[in-house]
């Protein structure tokens, strides 16, 4: 996606309002219930394109541009708190952990670094990564083009704590890492779901319909995740075992959003729909 400077910044501002927003009252299509019409309430501008999703925590917005520049803004106070050159382009964005943020740049390099903007680690990445690059106590995680799931120590200077590939791999990992239940989780692009625990022992695997590209999301104990072949699933994170699944008229698009009892899914046919978090029948579409 393309954006010009301010409308950077009016995106990351909306992304962090989303972030932010309450728990909805009972309706059913708009689960997001910000006051239309939007009116913009200051700009900060910026340097370069977008590249990937921004990210909000604690009132911090994080956006990198495909120069290779990472940049965290201080909306309220309509300023920038740091800035970081990786070097390379960037196709993603930044991703935001428990104590790091990571940024894995399109020369294959891996940065982490503090929420100061310092660097704490920076590492080449042999094998091509597929999937997105997360921390989690003290580990960043990833996937490969060859179905293999890779933790590296952040405190040992990036050396492998753990690869992965097992039983009947051979597929790309395709979506996660997502953090569930104390297990980290990968869908492949085979519709293989697989879940590890933090020593790398592969702890359950189920076959999906249709290949697994957009992250599952986690809540209360559930994995919720759409496949290629139009199915929507709810798996039980600790062990896979199935709790329903639905049929829809679209691929996932995006990453589900969890409002209370609901999951919100837009999907590939232009259609968002709001399903029952319970049993998964559709509630409403728009």
């Amino acid at each position: 996606m393309v954006m010009s400077r301010r409308s950077a910044v009016v995106a990351a501002a909306v992304l962090s309002a989303l972030a932010c927003s309450a728990a909805i009252e009972d309706r059913l299509i708009d689960p997001f219930p910000l006051g239309l019409p939007l009116v913009e309430a200051g700009s900060l501008e910026v340097d370069g394109r977008l590249a990937g999703q921004p990210r909000a925590r604690d009132g911090i917005v994080y956006l990198a541009t495909s120069d290779g520049r990472v940049t965290a803004l201080v909306p309220s106070a309509r300023s920038l708190l740091w800035r970081f050159n990786s070097g390379h382009p960037l196709s993603s964005g930044p991703e935001i952990g428990p104590d790091h943020i990571v940024v894995h740049d399109d020369a294959g390099v891996l940065h982490v670094l503090d929420h100061r903007g310092a660097i704490i680690l920076e590492r080449r990445i042999e094998e091509r990564v597929t999937t997105t690059v997360r921390e989690e106590q003290g580990r960043v995680f990833f996937g490969t083009a060859d179905g293999m799931a890779v933790a590296l120590d952040i405190g040992e200077g990036g050396t492998r704590a753990w690869a992965h590939r097992g039983p009947g791999a051979g597929a790309a990992m395709a979506a996660g890492p997502v953090f569930a239940d104390g297990l980290v989780v990968f869908g492949r692009s085979d519709g293989v779901i697989k879940a590890f625990d933090r020593s790398g022992r592969s702890v359950w695997e189920r076959q999906a319909d249709g290949a697994c590209r957009v992250d599952p999301v986690y809540d209360r104990g559930r994995l919720y995740f759409g496949t290629e072949g139009r199915r929507f699933y709810c798996l039980r994170a600790s062990t896979g075992k199935q709790v329903w699944s639905r049929r829809l008229q679209g691929a996932p698009a995006q990453p589900a959003v969890v409002v209370g009892r609901r999951i919100v899914v837009a999907a590939s046919n232009s259609v968002v729909y709001v399903l029952a978090g319970r049993g998964g029948s559709i509630l409403a579409w728009e």
